[in-house]
């Protein structure tokens, strides 16, 4: 079954109500985006009464409007064609990127940023949005350098690139974490792989990264646990939760059958007095 293309952003020419001391306005192009507009100055300046604003273009009545016309066209086109070529999630980052020149065609601009510097660049970003406190930043941290010595020393790749990142990389820090650093508790595991996972989710969302690369990862990467799933933002939650009238009723009236059954009442009578 083919890829479903997404529909692109809609894109029009508008010209700026203000005028410069020629009395001349510009023309923008510019795409809605994510509830967004955003625009881009087509270095094109009229007069404001030789725009058409119905049809998008310069009036005959201008002299360079055959010139003017052509000019605002291919600036347009550039941007669409981009956008119709595109296979990842289009973006408010994706089309300012577009706009500003800064866009590389899909799979390029991620060839040349680092996984360690953008793995930091979004560590830090999660922590100055406040989505989790500096203890869980400065755990990230110590993970991602833990990541990187691995490339580095196990793996003699220093400089691992975001578009080299795969699951096979994954599962091989996994397997020298458990087998050379003795880090068997899948819990702590998960909480290693966390800062991985999250820089390429946050890369693939944003258009760095090809989901055909980035989901295996961001979907199966953490390892399974007896119990549930791994989920990385309850595990960072710090809220207390308390029982319910329910629950404790049914603690109250729990009847331990292991050996240690005076042992398990005396700690479940503690456990009733703290609380």
């Amino acid at each position: 079954m083919g890829r479903v293309k997404l529909s692109i952003p809609f894109g029009s020419l508008w010209l700026r109500p203000s005028t410069n001391q020629k009395g001349e306005a510009p023309v923008y192009v510019r795409y809605f985006v994510q509830g967004r507009y955003l625009k881009k100055s087509t270095n094109v300046f009229i007069n404001p009464d030789d725009w058409d604003a119905t049809k998008q273009v310069v009036k005959s009545k201008n002299r360079q409007a055959a010139k003017l016309n052509g000019k605002l066209k291919a600036v347009k086109q550039k941007i669409d064609d981009m956008l119709l070529a595109y296979k990842g999630n289009i973006t408010y980052k994706v089309v300012e990127m577009m706009l500003d020149g800064s866009f590389d065609p899909e799979n390029e601009k991620a060839a040349n940023v680092l996984f360690k510097k953008y793995a930091d660049e979004v560590n830090d970003l999660m922590y100055s949005r406040n989505q989790y406190g500096y203890s869980v930043y400065y755990n990230n941290t110590c993970y991602l350098d833990q990541f990187n010595r691995f490339l580095a020393n196990e793996l003699g790749k220093p400089e691992l690139r975001l578009s080299e990142i795969n699951s096979d990389l994954i599962d091989r820090f996994v397997d020298y974490k458990r087998n050379y650093r003795g880090n068997t508790s899948i819990q702590g595991l998960n909480h290693a792989l966390t800062p991985i996972i999250r820089t390429v989710k946050y890369a693939r969302d944003n258009g760095m990264l090809d989901p055909l690369i980035a989901n295996p990862i961001v979907n199966n990467g953490y390892l399974s646990t007896k119990d549930r799933s791994y989920n990385p933002e309850v595990a960072n939650n710090k809220k207390v939760h308390y029982l319910t009238q329910e629950q404790l009723k049914k603690f109250r009236e729990y009847k331990p059958r292991s050996n240690s059954k005076a042992r398990t009442l005396e700690i479940m009578d503690i456990f009733m007095f703290s609380y």
